[in-house]
């Protein structure tokens, strides 16, 4: 579960959708990155309290073993048996739109990504390859630049961990490229 905001009512609350799995009460989980282990006192769904939680529903957890300061929005609450990865740098498909007019994005053009509840400032390390709209597939030519409307592979690195994702998409809810010289 991404953790979307926290406060703190007798005890560190978190807030976040449950992405996969199920959480009960009294359960060990892990808060990565930093794998700390924390215990599930109690799951509300708004007002109302539950003893366990699946995929898809809105929660506040409330916590014990870590303190509600060290917590960050974008950390994942995960299980203790398959906790998830973390990396700095991965490889992605993306589709470019809504660059400046004449704009162009090229290896080194550094970005802000919006991966589930994390905020990331990140950069464009290497360009791949580039994907044909048309037929989908690889274009043979070496990638120096693309512009409005092409369909890319890239390696992006982060500054902080990204929270690796290998069977689904990962979603770019807002991508931009900072304007050059600020």
């Amino acid at each position: 579960m991404p953790i979307i905001d926290k406060f703190k009512d007798m005890g560190t609350v978190v807030m976040g959708k449950v992405e996969s799995g199920a959480m009960r009460e009294g359960d060990s989980l892990l808060v990565m990155p930093d794998k700390a282990q924390v215990k599930v006192l109690a799951i509300y769904y708004d007002e109302d309290k539950a003893t366990r939680a699946g995929p898809g529903e809105n929660l506040q957890v409330k916590l014990s073993g870590f303190p509600e300061e060290d917590i960050l929005s974008g950390f994942v609450l995960c299980s203790v048996a398959k906790p998830i990865a973390t990396v700095t740098e991965f490889t992605a498909q993306l589709q470019i739109f809504e660059l400046l007019d004449n704009a162009i994005l090229t290896a080194g053009c550094r970005a802000v990504l919006h991966i589930h509840s994390v905020v990331e400032e990140c950069k464009i390390v290497e360009l791949l390859q580039q994907i044909d709209p048309k037929t989908k597939k690889p274009m043979k030519k070496k990638v120096l630049f693309v512009k409005n409307g092409a369909v890319i592979v890239c390696r992006i690195q982060g500054k902080k961990f990204f929270f690796e994702v290998e069977t689904s998409p990962i979603i770019f809810e807002a991508f931009l490229c900072l304007k050059f010289g600020s």
